[in-house]
């Protein structure tokens, strides 16, 4: 039974590994529909893993993550921003518990409702409790990760690179008044 968890956790990192670029991407775009089609399959797979494994709590993540999804892909719920957030915190949380399954310790702490309950559409607060969810989870862990578009990471690419002009510019200065006195 150790090899096939050993194999369960291997096939989830690895998608997940293989996901990261895709929920970026999903985020920027949620319409693409290929980019919901691969989360859709990673939470299909840990749901249906999960209750082989007899993991309740992970399956009940990945289960109400796969029914908004499902919901995305049938044209009967859209890809808010809301939904998007609820989504990559419960895919953070299965990445939390997946590595707690590797180390053999126990899975994070605390209740995995509100994480669930900002799935629903229209659900009020969504964003603050997946924060507070995400930044719970995040405090024990020693690896931080952070998602940003592409756009605002160009942005701030771009704002690094005039501030580092800048400075060596006022060095140019500074050292040509020194030699001037």
């Amino acid at each position: 039974m150790d090899d096939l968890i050993a194999d369960f956790v291997a096939e989830c990192r690895e998608m997940l590994e293989a996901l990261g670029g895709e929920i970026v991407a999903w985020e920027a775009e949620p319409d693409d529909r290929g980019r919901l089609d691969s989360i859709f399959r990673f939470v299909h797979t840990v749901k249906g893993n999960c209750g082989f494994f007899d993991f309740p709590r992970l399956e009940a993540l990945s289960h109400a993550a796969e029914d908004a999804l499902a919901d995305v892909r049938a044209g009967r719920r859209t890809a808010d921003p809301a939904l998007v957030s609820a989504v990559l915190a419960i895919i953070d949380r299965i990445g939390e518990m997946v590595a707690a399954i590797e180390s053999g310790e126990e899975f994070p702490a605390g209740d995995d409702s509100a994480l669930v309950e900002a799935l629903a559409p229209g659900a009020e607060g969504a964003a603050t409790a997946v924060a507070a969810q995400v930044a719970e989870g995040k405090a024990a862990s020693a690896p931080r990760t952070i998602r940003l578009s592409v756009e605002l990471l160009d942005r701030v690419m771009s704002t690094v690179s005039d501030m580092v002009l800048a400075r060596n510019e006022l060095a140019r200065r500074l050292r040509e008044s020194h030699t001037d006195v």
